[in-house]
């Protein structure tokens, strides 16, 4: 079953650590500034708590409806195609841009991407 939810949670460097608090929490979803598994955020933090999970090539990506604030994250290969998504769609380019196009045809363009070595790295310490 496929997740539906979109609220703005922040800028993306906020959301990113957020993640990482999530997948480092103990409690994750009852401890301060983790994610539930019930928001896209969520499922890609909960999701990459398993160290198998982990991928360097593989990157999150982040997308808005307006303006900076993520209105949805998930993860995806350096080939494109999806490792975790909660949405029916999926990223596209269009002209120099890349977009997320759900499946009714609303479009979010691209705040932030990162490689998951780079987020390793600048996250998680």
């Amino acid at each position: 079953m496929k997740i539906q939810i979109s609220l703005s949670v922040g800028k993306p460097n906020e959301v990113l650590y957020m993640i990482a608090r999530t997948i480092k929490s103990h409690n994750p979803g009852h401890e301060p500034g983790t994610y539930t598994a019930a928001s896209c955020y969520g499922r890609v933090a909960w999701f990459l708590r398993s160290p198998s999970h982990w991928k360097p090539n593989d990157y999150i990506m982040m997308f808005s409806l307006l303006g900076k604030e993520v209105d949805h994250c998930c993860l995806y290969d350096d080939h494109g195609n999806i490792v975790m998504d909660t949405y029916e769609g999926k990223p596209i380019k269009k002209g120099s841009h890349i977009v997320y196009q759900t499946k009714s045809g609303h479009e979010y363009r691209m705040v932030m991407s990162i490689r998951l070595d780079r987020f390793k790295r600048e996250y998680m310490q």
